[in-house]
């Protein structure tokens, strides 16, 4: 069995940089980065992603918080998708922390997206319009 050699966190850095050579084998975090997405987009419904797509452009322009009913209220009048289609598909976002506010505990928390769902979305819209 072979061993990874031991780096020293608080060295120079220069053992760890030998491993980010450009010519390296190793995947960069951008292109770990990039095959998430894709992968976060593939295993996506065409719903969930309309849903997930719906929530980050209208929370990103709504000028107050509202909740996550008041989210799929304003999903469902703007994508034509039944209310509790909308309903059903953010509870799987929300467990998948893509979207997050208030539950059963915490009723009236705002509705937010996660950093992660502004980037699917982003991704999803970057690879839908080429």
């Amino acid at each position: 069995m072979k061993l990874l050699p031991e780096v020293n966190l608080f060295s120079s850095g220069s053992d760890i940089c030998r491993y980010c050579d450009i010519g390296s084998n190793l995947p960069s975090f951008r292109g770990l980065l990039s095959a998430y997405l894709s992968l976060a987009a593939y295993k996506l419904s065409e719903t969930q992603k309309e849903v997930l797509r719906g929530c980050v452009h209208t929370l990103h322009w709504c000028e107050q918080d509202m909740t996550l009913t008041a989210l799929a209220d304003q999903v469902s009048t703007k994508t034509g998708i039944p209310y509790s289609t909308v309903k059903w598909n953010m509870r799987v976002l929300v467990d998948l922390e893509l979207l997050q506010g208030g539950n059963a505990d915490n009723r009236g928390c705002p509705a937010e997206y996660t950093e992660v769902a502004r980037l699917v979305v982003n991704e999803l819209d970057s690879t839908e319009t080429l």
